[in-house]
C-alpha cells in the first residue's frame, strides 16, 4: 500500500523538460561611440532548453575596438583615458520561430591607454597590470570584470527566455551573452490535486499507525 501511495505522489509531480537546442538571432545597433568602433552588426547563437540550474557557454555579441591613441573628443588627456556611454539596441529578435520584444541596453565603455590597470579589469586573467586596458560595464551590473545584467523575454504566458549580458575586458573586447529558456511549471488539474492530497494523507496515516 505504501509503495502504491508513493507511486501516486511521484506520478503527479511535474517532470523536468528534456534538453533541446533552439536558435536565437537578431541585429543590433550601437550609439554613443566616437572614439570606438563596433562590428559586426548582427549576431546568431543558440539557446539551450536547460534546467533552471543549467547554463550554457557565452556567445559573442560584437567587438568594440578603441582607437590607436587617446585623441578623440572623449579622451581625457590627463589620465590618457577614453570614457563613453553607449546604448545598444537589439532588434529583429527571433527565438525558435517566435518574434521577441526589442531590447535596449546601456553601459560604460572605458579604454585606458597607459598606466595602471583599470579597476574593472583587475582579476580577469587577461589584462596587463599596466599598459592598455579597457572595460565595458553594463548598466545594472557590478563594476567588475565578471559582472552581468539579465533581461527576461516573455516567449508565451509563463515561459521566459532569460538573457544574461556579461561585462567585457581586455583590448578589442567582445561582450558576450548566454541564455536560459525557462519552462512554465505545470499546474495540476483539480482532480489531480485531490488525488495528491489523498495520497499524502494516506502516508501520514500509515506513519501514525507505525508510531
Amino acid at each position: 500500500m505504501r509503495k502504491l501511495l508513493l507511486a501516486s505522489v511521484f506520478a503527479l509531480l511535474p517532470m523536468a523538460a528534456g534538453a533541446a537546442t533552439m536558435p536565437l538571432t537578431g541585429s543590433w545597433s550601437v550609439s554613443g561611440l566616437s572614439d570606438v568602433t563596433a562590428s559586426p552588426n548582427s549576431f546568431t547563437g543558440t539557446i539551450d532548453n536547460v534546467p533552471l540550474t543549467g547554463t550554457q557557454s557565452p556567445i559573442n555579441l560584437f567587438t568594440l575596438s578603441p582607437g590607436s591613441s587617446c585623441s578623440g573628443p572623449d579622451c581625457n588627456k590627463i589620465t590618457n583615458t577614453v570614457t563613453e556611454t553607449i546604448t545598444v539596441n537589439l532588434t529583429n529578435l527571433h527565438f525558435d520561430g517566435s518574434s521577441l520584444a526589442n531590447i535596449t541596453l546601456t553601459g560604460i565603455y572605458t579604454a585606458k591607454y597607459s598606466g595602471s590597470e583599470l579597476s574593472c579589469a583587475v582579476g580577469d586573467g587577461r589584462s596587463p597590470s599596466s599598459g592598455a586596458t579597457d572595460c565595458l560595464i553594463w548598466t545594472g551590473a557590478s563594476d567588475t570584470y565578471n559582472g552581468s545584467t539579465v533581461v527576461d523575454e516573455t516567449i508565451s504566458p509563463g515561459n521566459i527566455l532569460a538573457l544574461s549580458f556579461e561585462n567585457a575586458t581586455d583590448w578589442d573586447i567582445t561582450p558576450t551573452y548566454w541564455g536560459q529558456y525557462r519552462d512554465a511549471p505545470s499546474v495540476p488539474e483539480p482532480a489531480s490535486i485531490v488525488l495528491l492530497g489523498s495520497a499524502l494523507a494516506g502516508l501520514r496515516l500509515m506513519r501514525r499507525r507505525k508510531a
